[in-house]
């Protein structure tokens, strides 16, 4: 352990995938056994002065407790970059579109290719489904809840509510850009927010379960975060 922010040198590391469909809550339940099954093989070693630490390489990139505003999906934004949000913002914040008829939840989705006519921001048939239109590619909606309702299908959310589709959602995310957390020195609101950790480092690895010296970060923090820039590898401490 060191004085410094993520700094503490490495002692074991281990590769671990990203599937396609990966979501944070599951992918902390994957690190969380590799973490567990890595300080299990290198405790011994360490104490036993066989393990030579590695210094990391990089620096950590600060980032805000994410607040519930950060789960609004946005259409000025790509397709493919709401659909990782929607894997990223499990269980906290969520995301979700505010719509005429209020707030809806998105629980699942997948990417479309857009089709000619259709404008970011409104919710467009897609088969029998539901979609969103977007700045690059259409969101379909795969599982919805709206507010005080149960847990459906985009095509169930569409065949209770025909006049659905054409209708227009409020979009823009607060403190998000570039598909990453903004890094701003603002508290969260203490009703809205749900700390997540202090930092991460950016130092190519691609998959890594590793033991640090200053373990001191909650592995659904770097994982949300490669998640959202589509990374195929996450980092556990």
């Amino acid at each position: 352990m060191d004085a410094g922010l993520d700094s503490g040198p490495i002692l074991a590391r281990r590769r671990v995938p990203i599937a396609p469909d990966e979501t944070a809550e599951t992918l902390e339940r994957r690190l969380a056994v590799v973490a567990a099954d890595l300080l299990d093989e290198a405790l011994g070693p360490w104490l036993e002065g066989r393990l030579a630490p590695q210094p990391q390489v990089g620096e950590p990139t600060l980032t805000r407790p994410l607040r519930r505003d950060d789960g609004r999906l946005d259409p000025s934004r790509p397709a493919v970059e709401l659909e990782r949000r929607v894997r990223a913002f499990q269980p906290w914040p969520g995301t979700y579109l505010e719509t005429a008829t209020g707030r809806l939840l998105v629980r699942a989705a997948t990417v479309e290719p857009s089709v000619p006519g259709d404008e970011p921001g409104r919710l467009v048939g897609a088969g029998d489904g539901l979609a969103l239109a977007t700045a690059e590619g259409r969101l379909r909606l795969l599982l919805v809840q709206p507010a005080g309702g149960r847990l459906m299908t985009g095509a169930e959310y569409r065949r209770g509510r025909p006049g659905v589709v054409g209708a227009r959602v409020v979009g823009g995310t607060a403190g998000v850009a570039e598909g990453r957390l903004a890094t701003t020195g603002e508290p969260a609101e203490a009703d809205d927010a749900r700390p997540r950790g202090r930092g991460r480092r950016e130092d190519g690895a691609r998959g890594e379960a590793r033991d640090s010296a200053d373990g001191d970060r909650r592995p659904d923090d770097r994982d949300a975060a490669d998640l959202r820039n589509g990374a195929d590898g996450a980092s556990v401490r």
